[in-house]
């Protein structure tokens, strides 16, 4: 039996000792009043990954985002929630997690953030943690290039005066990726496509094509 009470929250009573198993009460929660998987979990008290399985084993799908959770959660090696869950599958050439999702390429991490809390926009997901293989949603938060420069700052991680290019210990980018990405946009590659591909957000890109960074750097 589910209740709901008038400010939305919602309790879960069932027959069942181990109420995943019950095929209605899990169709209910997750298609029938669109919860996630992970919200799920937590009304019946068990890991996610036993959400995801007792969908699979009752073919419990929604459209298009079921079987995307379920595909990008088969990639990583999950843990308790304090733990860093780290991707399993492609890396970009930066050390972070790859993953087509939504008609392009995307950071794992970035990916994991809209699937618990919907689309950050233009904003960067950031890392608590600074492990950038990590993808728990509650090691990762939306910010924008000061956050991303602070966070830099609090971890030792910003650049000497003169370090230029891949030289920069905060550079997402070698000299021959910039090099690569010079030559697509000339090729007409889209900013986009290039940002999905190279782990970085498309305003990179854009500036890069404009030549209003890493002008050392010839195509």
């Amino acid at each position: 039996m589910i209740e709901v009470e008038s400010g939305g929250d919602i309790h879960v009573q069932s027959v069942e000792e181990k109420p995943w198993r019950d095929k209605d009460l899990l169709w209910l929660l997750y298609i029938e009043h669109d919860l996630m998987q992970r919200e799920v979990a937590a009304l019946f008290g068990c890991h996610r990954r036993t959400v995801i399985e007792w969908c699979r084993r009752f073919d419990i799908k929604k459209p298009r985002q079921a079987d995307t959770e379920t595909r990008f959660w088969s990639k990583v090696n999950d843990g308790d929630h304090d733990e860093c869950w780290e991707w399993t599958a492609a890396l970009s050439s930066t050390g972070y997690g790859s993953i087509y999702f939504e008609g392009r390429y995307q950071n794992a991490q970035r990916v994991a953030y809209t699937l618990e809390n919907g689309d950050p926009g233009d904003q960067m997901i950031l890392h608590h943690c600074d492990n950038r293989k990590c993808v728990n949603p509650e090691h990762l938060y939306a910010g924008d290039a000061s956050d991303n420069m602070q966070d830099m700052w609090d971890r030792e991680r910003h650049p000497e005066p003169d370090a230029v290019g891949e030289k920069n210990p905060s550079a997402k980018l070698t000299d021959d990726e910039v090099r690569e990405i010079k030559q697509k946009l000339a090729d007409g590659i889209h900013p986009r496509q290039l940002a999905g591909e190279y782990g970085v957000h498309k305003t990179n890109i854009g500036e890069i094509g404009r030549e209003n960074i890493w002008t050392h750097v010839e195509p």
